[in-house]
């Protein structure tokens, strides 16, 4: 299967590229599905995640219900505060991949990277923080910058582009 379009993980003032997919245990417990648009994009949605105060939520989503008809978050959760909706479903590993790319694995969320920050979550809340070690890059160099420009695209590590939609510009 090829390499997958990342969500996006909102922590500490930057937008990263997130290799979990949260959203997946609460979509099979509802029986919602999405068409994938692309080999790239099988799961046919891309939400936007922010952790703040403790608590990782959903902060945009949207999903291709069909070539025409398009899913966002008040679909999804009609009842989410301004904020977003809060992930209480969720617990597991988040992982965000940092630095170069070291290994590439035609699998999803399966590249190597410099590092991974691996935040535990339980029932939405975050219980801990870590970042792992994974090795250096054939060239080692300064890390991409994670913070982007307003306006300026997030590319997810393998070069997909995140639309702008989805992450409030």
């Amino acid at each position: 299967m090829t390499a997958q379009i990342p969500e996006v993980l909102r922590i500490d003032g930057l937008d990263r590229s997130l290799h979990t997919l949260p959203l997946k245990s609460h979509l099979a417990a509802t029986g919602m599905t999405f068409r994938g648009p692309s080999t790239a994009h099988m799961r046919g949605y891309i939400g936007v995640w922010e952790i703040r105060e403790g608590m990782l939520y959903l902060v945009d989503f949207e999903g291709c219900l069909d070539e025409d008809r398009r899913c966002r978050l008040p679909h999804l959760f009609p009842d989410a505060p301004p904020g977003g909706a809060p992930a209480t479903w969720f617990s597991g590993e988040l992982r965000a991949p940092e630095g170069k790319l070291i290994q590439y694995v035609h699998m999803p969320f399966a590249n190597v990277y410099e590092r991974d920050l691996l935040i535990e979550v339980a029932a939405g809340r975050v219980m801990s923080r870590r970042v792992r070690a994974n090795g250096s890059a054939y060239d080692p160099g300064p890390a991409p910058p994670l913070q982007r420009s307003p306006g300026e695209p997030v590319l997810a590590p393998e070069g997909f582009v995140i639309p702008d939609f989805l992450l409030g510009n």
